[in-house]
């Protein structure tokens, strides 16, 4: 866990996450839903953020805390020393990023014998079993570029530990770990870790990005 959250780190993780619940920033901030609770509340007070109710609800960032955000990012982006290994990761993040596409689709379609294709209703266990498999190892694929994000910039070695929590609790039956969208799954980690990687570049996302 992470010994404590920030205004600054805070509004990081709504522009990585998006409209996210305090849940889900906890997990991505890798501390305490009360400790996140808290600095929300206090970027709250200070008009940078605020929380949308209704039928889809959750933490968002204002004009105001996109500025602020901003002017972060300006400095990290005009430290020297972090570019070389991060782009060089991203590089390889793009590989691994089709890779999990197709690994993905897996997960969420069947294909039959006939080549035809159906929802998988996740009924047959030996399906999702190969399918989890070939998620664990693209993971192992990943180690070598995390070595470089995290050699650039230290942060990016959480979402290693994120995604890795996401194969545990899939070993131990957790199918909604895969690919629940707005939540902490491996799907959803490895999008905030494209949305991360764009922003610190100063990117914008492109064909070799996919969607």
């Amino acid at each position: 866990m992470s010994s404590a959250t920030t205004h600054v780190t805070a509004l990081h993780a709504l522009r990585v996450c998006g409209l996210a619940s305090t849940a889900r920033l906890a997990d991505h901030l890798r501390t305490y839903p009360d400790e996140t609770e808290t600095v929300l509340r206090r970027c709250e007070s200070d008009g940078l953020v605020r929380y949308r109710d209704g039928r889809v609800s959750g933490w968002q960032l204002v004009d105001e805390g996109k500025q602020r955000h901003d002017d972060w990012l300006g400095t990290v982006r005009a430290e020297p020393g972090w570019q070389e290994q991060v782009s060089h990761g991203y590089a390889q993040f793009l590989e691994r990023n089709r890779e999990l596409k197709e690994i993905c689709t897996a997960w969420q379609m069947r294909t039959l014998a006939d080549g035809s294709t159906v929802i998988n209703d996740h009924t047959d266990a030996g399906y999702d079993r190969d399918v989890i498999a070939r998620l664990t190892t693209h993971d192992r694929h990943c180690e070598p570029m995390f070595d470089h994000l995290s050699a650039g910039l230290s942060r990016f070695h959480d979402y290693q530990d994120r995604l890795d929590a996401t194969l545990d609790r899939l070993a131990a039956g957790d199918a909604s770990a895969f690919a629940t969208p707005m939540s902490a799954s491996y799907h959803c980690v490895w999008m905030e870790l494209h949305q991360d990687l764009l922003l610190t570049l100063g990117r914008e996302r492109d064909d070799a990005d996919g969607h």
